[in-house]
């Protein structure tokens, strides 16, 4: 897995979740429509990359950490098409 660099100015929480909702929404969805990642564990998620990912700012320490940790939680519909 390849992991993309894009600097820019840190975020707040409210948002940096609303950036990995977005993520989350073009990862697909499960088959009762629901997002893949759910604000629980974003927000769980968000503040385990604050604790133990310091050497990058929100959104890119919770983006690294989504992306790493991914997997299929539930069965998938396609991502929507672009």
């Amino acid at each position: 897995m390849m992991i993309e660099k894009i600097r820019m100015l840190p975020l707040d929480d409210q948002q940096t979740l609303e950036i990995a909702q977005h993520w989350s929404g073009d990862q697909g969805l499960c088959e009762d429509g629901s997002l893949i990642i759910s604000e629980q564990i974003a927000k769980e998620a968000l503040h385990l990359s604050k604790q133990f990912l310091t050497d990058q700012a929100a959104p890119g320490n919770l983006l690294d950490l989504l992306k790493l940790t991914f997997v299929q939680p539930c069965p998938q519909r396609p991502p929507p098409a672009k």
